[in-house]
């Protein structure tokens, strides 16, 4: 019979491995997009150099870090993949939003309600 875990756990670090080294392949043709004259820094094709950096550091963690690596992984993975413009374009949104709470319900309040958990403590 032998043990189900091992297989299971096998499988998942060549999967691991290989989505891990298409990453890097994509990124590095992002990056050679980035330098490109006739492509440019401002092409959806394009990956800024700390850009492929960070994924590439993030998915390091994920095959190597354990349980929590691949929690913070799977999750900048996942706001990269699901939201607009990915990580960036969330906080830009959440601090759009936070201005609009702040010319309208935080008013005069001596507790304003705050989106982002950093700079939260305003009293």
């Amino acid at each position: 019979m032998g043990n189900q875990y091992t297989s299971t756990y096998n499988v998942g670090k060549v999967l691991g491995g290989f989505s891990f080294g298409a990453g890097i392949a994509i990124d590095i043709g992002g990056v050679y997009n980035y330098y490109d004259p006739h492509i440019g820094p401002n092409s959806p094709n394009s990956t800024s150099p700390g850009k492929a950096a960070l994924n590439t550091g993030t998915g390091a963690l994920g095959l190597y870090g354990g349980l929590y690596g691949t929690a913070v992984s799977a999750a900048y993975s996942g706001m990269e993949l699901v939201y607009p413009g990915g990580i960036g374009g969330y906080i830009n949104a959440a601090s759009k939003d936070q201005r609009h709470l702040d010319s309208t319900i935080n008013k005069g309040s001596r507790v304003p309600f705050r989106i982002l958990p950093w700079g939260s403590q305003k009293f």
